[in-house]
């Protein structure tokens, strides 16, 4: 295929993508907040969530702007330094697109929780996720998708890619940075105003200090989580395609490949969040039959597109050794951080914090032993 053939296939999986965005986001507003209390305190919290995230991004255009002129001027590649901003801002667009609906469906899942149920209330928290999902998965497409179609045979393409990645880079390292220090300085002001000064407790109403502990939840979970996951999914893309220019020169199948992958990735992701209208399962349930549903069709279709092409069938195997890899090293976060040595932790403090302290640190250097060991294996 061209090199516009394949632009045109990726473009339009990701304004797919970008309509899945657009739905999520319509299914979440029409859900009426008929409780006038839910509705004034979730005001507070998008309040101050957009507040911040106004203040941060506009300290961040400052830094962006400083580096895409170190780019222009003294690296000499002004095409560099256009695609070094238009990659931050793209980057803040998806964390702006996911607090707005971040902050709208955390009234909605309280409200569905208390009124119809924990499934009710899953899947108003599942569509909220959704949209900061598809949206990393779709700018992430978009950007490198135009990049592909417009500098694809340049001297200096894997220079613009890397800028491009450098961009999301700088994004989500001041808005991880940022959000993660005010959540933080937000939560412990409300355990020391509620707890140790007025005696009550960290999320109760009276305490002044909860909206600015939910407003940091906002930004440091969803703004700054969603930049930095923005960030490794544009990175691992953009090294994946500058191995295939390194060793496969001139073959844009093999260069496309990661791009391709995107695609049936976003396509596979929203076949596993439809399974869940269908499935209804326990909650925990149906967030990882998700993930397997999505896991499922992402390796047919790959291996599919694979003999499709005439591509090295040697790659369907890396591709199977990630996805189970990944899963693996899910269930086992999973198991420490919800199963039994978490109990054993709490068991550990009647002791005393000496041996809490001593015993929840081996737990979490016993946790990396099974992924550390996958991925050498891997």
């Amino acid at each position: 295929m061209s090199i516009t053939m394949y632009s045109l296939i990726f473009a339009n999986v990701a304004f797919f993508g970008l309509a899945v965005v657009a739905f999520l986001m319509h299914s979440i507003g029409r859900v009426k907040v008929d409780n006038e209390k839910a509705s004034r305190i979730a005001d507070a919290i998008r309040g101050g969530a957009m507040t911040f995230l106004s203040a941060e991004y506009k300290i961040i255009a400052v830094a962006v702007l400083c580096v895409a002129a170190f780019l222009a001027f003294w690296a000499g590649n002004a095409t560099a330094s256009i695609v070094f901003a238009c990659a931050s801002v793209l980057s803040m667009l998806t964390g702006y697109i996911g607090m707005r609906a971040a902050t709208s469906a955390n009234v909605r899942t309280a409200l569905a929780a208390k009124n119809k149920g924990e499934h009710a209330a899953f899947m108003m928290a599942f569509f909220g996720g959704g949209v900061m999902g598809f949206a990393v998965a779709s700018f992430g497409l978009i950007g490198l998708s135009t990049l592909f179609y417009l500098y694809y045979g340049r001297t200096d393409f894997a220079m613009i890619l890397t800028s491009f990645a450098l961009g999301c880079s700088l994004v989500a390292f001041f808005a991880r940075i940022g959000g993660g220090i005010f959540t933080k300085s937000a939560d412990v002001g409300a355990d020391l105003v509620g707890k140790l000064e007025a005696g009550i407790p960290e999320d109760d109403p009276r305490n002044p200090a909860v909206i600015a502990d939910n407003v940091g939840d906002c930004v440091g979970d969803t703004a700054g989580m969603g930049a930095d996951i923005y960030e490794s999914y544009v990175g691992a893309l953009v090294a994946a395609m500058i191995l295939a220019l390194d060793a496969f020169p001139g073959q844009i199948e093999y260069i496309s490949l990661p791009l391709i992958l995107a695609a049936i990735g976003l396509i596979g992701s929203l076949i596993g969040l439809m399974s869940n209208l269908v499935l209804k399962f326990q909650p925990a349930a149906m967030l990882r039959n998700a993930g397997y549903v999505a896991m499922a069709t992402f390796m047919a279709a790959s291996y599919g597109y694979l003999v499709y092409a005439g591509i090295s069938i040697d790659l369907f195997i890396a591709i199977v050794l990630g996805c189970v890899s990944g899963v693996v090293i899910g269930l086992v976060t999973e198991h420490y951080t919800g199963g039994a040595p978490v109990q054993r932790v709490a068991e550990s403090s009647r002791s005393g914090a000496a041996t809490n302290l001593i015993y929840g640190l081996s737990v979490g250097m016993e946790s990396t032993v099974v992924p550390v060991i996958i991925l050498a294996f891997v």
